[in-house]
C-alpha cells in the first residue's frame, strides 16, 4: 500500500486541521476518557485504508489529549449527499475525506472552513485542486493521476508517443479484441488529449472556452482512434474496460491507481507507464 508514504504530512495535516476544530480548545494533559471532545470524521476506505487512519487517529490522540476521534465508513457515492443532509442539520462532521472536485459545491454552502495554515511542503497545484478563490477549504493527502497500463504479455516495450501507440496497437490487433481502451465517453479520460491537444475549459476571463480549434483537433484525433485506425470501440464504459484488460484481451488501457486493486486480482501479466505524447 502506497499510503504510507504521505504519513507524515498527513499527520501534520490533520493535527492543523483538528485544532481548527477545537472551538473550545483542549489543553494537554491526562484527561478521562469522558472529559474529552469527540471529533467525528466521515471517510470512504477500504479495511486497509480505515486501519491506517486509524493508526494515524492514535497518534493524534496522543498528541492531542483532549480529544477522541469517532470514525464513520460511507461509501463514496453515499458519502456527500449524506453530508449535505447532515452537516446543515447538525454542523458534524467535524472533518470528512472528500474529493477535491466537491471543495466548490460544499464552500457555496459554507460547509468547510478555511485553512489558514502553510503548506510549502505540497506540490502549489494539489493546493490549487482544493481552493477556491485563493482560499484553502482542505488538505490534500494523496495525488492521483491517469497512466498507461499496458499488457506485457503482447508489449514489451510500452509506447513513447501516440504514433508509437497506433503502431503497436496495428502489430498487437490479431493477439486481442481491442488494442487499445479508454473510457472516451468520459472527459476525465479524454483530458489527455484534450490538454494535450493545447485545448483549454476557460478563457482568462473565466468564460467557457471550448469552440476552438484545438479541442475539435483532440475530438478529431479521438474518432480517428476508432474508425480510422481501428484500435477501440465507439464507446468503452468502466467496467468493461477493467474486465477485458484483466482477461488478457486489450493491450492497453488508460486508468489510474484505483483501477490496481482488481488488475491485481485478474491473471493477466501488466505493467505502468506514462500515457503518451501527443
Amino acid at each position: 500500500m502506497t499510503y504510507y508514504k504521505y504519513t507524515g504530512s498527513l499527520f501534520l495535516a490533520i493535527i492543523a486541521m483538528l485544532f481548527l476544530s477545537l472551538v473550545n480548545g483542549c489543553q494537554p494533559g491526562d484527561q478521562p476518557a469522558d472529559s474529552r471532545k469527540p471529533l467525528h470524521i466521515w471517510l470512504d476506505a477500504s479495511p486497509g485504508e480505515i486501519d491506517f487512519f486509524r493508526e494515524i487517529g492514535g497518534r493524534i490522540e496522543k498528541a492531542v489529549p483532549g480529544i477522541v476521534l469517532h470514525w464513520k465508513v460511507t461509501r463514496l457515492n453515499d458519502l456527500k449527499p449524506t453530508f449535505l443532509g447532515h452537516a446543515k442539520r447538525t454542523r458534524e462532521p467535524d472533518i470528512i475525506l472528500l474529493v477535491n472536485d466537491w471543495v466548490g459545491e460544499l464552500s457555496r454552502e459554507n460547509l468547510l472552513m478555511t485553512i489558514p495554515a502553510s503548506f510549502s511542503h505540497i506540490m502549489p497545484a494539489m493546493l490549487d485542486g482544493v481552493s477556491v478563490a485563493n482560499k484553502l477549504y482542505a488538505v490534500p493527502w494523496s495525488f492521483e493521476a491517469l497512466a498507461l497500463f499496458y499488457n506485457t504479455d503482447l508489449i514489451a516495450t510500452p509506447p513513447h508517443d501516440f504514433a508509437e501507440l497506433i503502431a503497436t496497437g496495428k502489430a498487437i490487433s490479431s493477439q486481442c479484441l481491442h488494442p487499445f481502451i479508454y473510457e472516451n465517453k468520459n472527459f476525465y479520460s479524454h483530458a489527455p488529449l484534450f490538454f494535450g491537444f493545447g485545448a483549454s475549459i476557460f478563457k482568462a476571463d473565466g468564460s467557457i472556452d471550448l469552440q476552438t480549434a484545438e479541442n475539435e483537433n483532440s475530438l478529431g484525433f479521438a474518432r480517428d482512434l476508432h474508425f480510422r485506425w481501428n484500435l477501440l470501440p465507439a464507446k468503452a464504459n468502466y467496467p468493461a474496460m477493467i474486465n477485458l484488460f484483466g482477461r488478457g484481451k486489450i493491450g492497453m488501457i488508460v486508468s489510474g491507481p484505483w483501477s490496481l486493486p482488481e488488475i491485481e486480482r485478474s491473471p493477466v501479466k501488466f505493467a505502468v507507464s506514462k500515457i503518451p505524447d501527443i
